[in-house]
C-alpha cells in the first residue's frame, strides 16, 4: 500500500537528486547512527525512484522487538521534511522495514526510500514477539521478496 501512495506523489513532486540527494543521505546517515545500541549504518543512493535512498542498520543485541521501531520512529523524527511525509514501519519475520516519502513545501525536495533494521539477535526478538503477541496481533508476515539484495 505504501509504495502506491508513493508512486502517486512522486507524479506530483519532483525526486531529490544530486546534492540535494547527497544532503538527505549524510542527514539519513547522522539520524540512523545516533543511538549506543546501533553497531553500524550503510546507506546509500538507489536507482529505483520509489527508493532513492536505501539504507541498513545494524543493531547490537537488542531486549525486544519494539526497540528496533521505536527507535526507527525517533530517527524519522528528525530526518523527515516537515511539511509531507508518509512511511510505514513494519516488523518482519526477517527485518524491520521503514519506508517513506518526504518533500518540502516548495516541491523542490523530495525524497523516498526504505530503510531496513536487524540486530543478531533478530531472530530470537520475533519468536519472542510471536509468543507474547501472536494472539492479539498474529504472528509477524515475511517480508515479501525477502530482504533486499542491497541490504544482505
Amino acid at each position: 500500500m505504501i509504495e502506491e501512495i508513493i508512486r502517486d506523489w512522486i507524479r506530483q513532486y519532483p525526486i531529490s537528486s544530486g546534492d540535494d540527494l547527497i544532503g538527505f543521505i549524510l542527514d539519513a546517515e547522522h539520524a540512523l547512527s545516533r543511538s549506543e545500541l546501533v553497531a553500524n549504518v550503510r546507506v546509500d543512493r538507489g536507482d529505483d525512484p520509489l527508493s532513492l535512498v536505501n539504507a541498513v542498520v545494524h543493531f547490537r543485541d537488542v531486549g525486544t522487538l519494539q526497540q528496533i521501531p521505536s527507535f526507527l520512529a525517533t530517527a524519522w523524527s528528525e530526518l523527515a521534511y516537515p511539511a509531507f511525509q508518509t512511511l510505514s514501519i513494519q516488523p518482519y519475520v526477517e527485518a524491520t522495514t521503514l519506508r517513506f516519502i518526504t518533500a518540502n513545501a516548495a516541491k523542490t525536495l523530495c525524497a523516498t526510500g526504505l530503510i531496513v533494521a536487524t540486530s543478531p539477535n533478530y531472530a530470537k526478538l520475533v519468536r519472542s514477539f510471536n509468543a507474547d503477541f501472536a494472539g492479539v496481533v498474529g504472528p509477524l508476515p515475511h517480508l515479501e521478496g525477502g530482504v533486499p539484495e542491497w541490504a544482505a
